[in-house]
C-alpha cells in the first residue's frame, strides 16, 4: 500500500513538472484565430477550483496555478497524464493598483461532480483552493496574441466593441490562458494566446 501512494505522489509530481517545464501549451492559433474580432458570447455556469492571492503577479500567478494543478491531479476521475483546462484568472483591481496589492483569482474548471477537493499543504503559507460556481451570462471577449504586456490595445478594442454594441460592462476584467509560458521557461511571448473577456449587459 505505501507503495502504491508513494507511485501515485510521484505520478502527480510528474504531472505538474511535465505541464509547466514543457514551455507553452495550448491550442494553435489557426485553431483560434476567429477569436481575433471581438464578439459576444454566453457563458454557462462553470464549477471551478479556485485560489486568491494577493501581491505582485510575477509571484502570484505561478503560486496559485502550481496550487490549481496539485490540486486539480487529485481529483478522482482526473487522469494523472491528461491535460488540465486552460486557468482562468479575474483581476478586479484597477491596472493603476500597486503591483504589490494586485489581488487575483485563479480558477481551473473541474467537472461538475467533484463535491469536495482534497487538502493539499498545510501549515503557514498554505494555498488550498476551494471548490465555487463562476456564474454565466452574457460576455463580450476578443483574443490576444503575444505578451502580456502588450495587451493594453486589444482591451482598449474590446471596450469600443463594447460601447459600440450598446454593451457596458457589468463585472470583473477576466482572461483564459490558451497557451502561456511554462513555469520555469517563457518561451516565445509572442506565442502565447490570452482570451481577454468582460461580463456586459445592455445599458
Amino acid at each position: 500500500m505505501k507503495y502504491l501512494i508513494i507511485i501515485a505522489l510521484l505520478a502527480v509530481v510528474a504531472a505538474i513538472i511535465f505541464w509547466f517545464i514543457g514551455g507553452p501549451k495550448g491550442p494553435k492559433l489557426k485553431d483560434v484565430e476567429y477569436l481575433k474580432e471581438p464578439r459576444l458570447a454566453e457563458r454557462l455556469p462553470q464549477q471551478v477550483i479556485l485560489v486568491e492571492l494577493t501581491g505582485d503577479p510575477t509571484t502570484t500567478v505561478k503560486a496559485g496555478c502550481a496550487a490549481l494543478f496539485k490540486t486539480y491531479y487529485k481529483l478522482p476521475g482526473i487522469s494523472k497524464n491528461g491535460k488540465a483546462p486552460a486557468i482562468l484568472a479575474r483581476w478586479p483591481k484597477s491596472v493603476e493598483t500597486p503591483r504589490s496589492e494586485w489581488l487575483g483569482r485563479f480558477a481551473l474548471p473541474v467537472p461538475s461532480g467533484i463535491t469536495n477537493l482534497p487538502e493539499t499543504t498545510t501549515g503557514a503559507g498554505a494555498i488550498n483552493p476551494t471548490l465555487t460556481t463562476w456564474s454565466g451570462g452574457t460576455v463580450a471577449e476578443i483574443l490576444h496574441v503575444g505578451s502580456y504586456a502588450t495587451e493594453t490595445p486589444t482591451v482598449a478594442r474590446l471596450h469600443k466593441f463594447i460601447a459600440d454594441s450598446g454593451y457596458e460592462i457589468s463585472g470583473e476584467h477576466e482572461e483564459e490562458y490558451l497557451r502561456s509560458s511554462g513555469m520555469f521557461f517563457a518561451g516565445d511571448p509572442t506565442t502565447y494566446l490570452t482570451i481577454i473577456r468582460y461580463p456586459v449587459r445592455k445599458k
